[in-house]
């Protein structure tokens, strides 16, 4: 299907359970389901999740690959191999995503959410 047949963007996500929240908030408020189709790991306790073919198959399907970068984020072991799944997919030539990291500490410094 070429992009005039589905105008959405494919969007992965990546970010911290812990941040759940505030990542679902500036989600909807920043990408609208009728533009974006928005893929989500699963985040779960078992490490079968990152190596799903599903979840490289969803990488290699997004243009743009958004991490939420925060203190959370950055000891998640999920968020991290989610990259490594990223650098390699890229080196092999399945993938080219546009990597668009989003700094949560600073951001919610500057905006208030509910």
């Amino acid at each position: 299907m070429n992009r005039d047949q589905n105008p959405r963007r494919n969007v992965f996500v990546s970010y911290s359970e812990k941040d759940r929240k505030i990542v679902e908030k500036i989600l909807k408020d920043v990408l609208p389901e009728k533009e974006f189709y928005i893929y989500r790991g699963e985040n779960t306790d078992s490490i079968k999740y990152l190596l799903t073919e599903s979840i490289i198959d969803a990488i290699c399907r997004s243009e743009i690959y958004m991490v939420f970068i925060s203190a959370h984020s950055k000891n998640s072991k999920w968020v991290n191999t989610e990259l490594e799944v990223i650098e390699q997919e890229n080196q092999k030539g399945r993938t080219t995503p546009i990597i668009f990291p989003v700094y949560l500490d600073e951001f919610t410094n500057f905006f208030w959410f509910d």
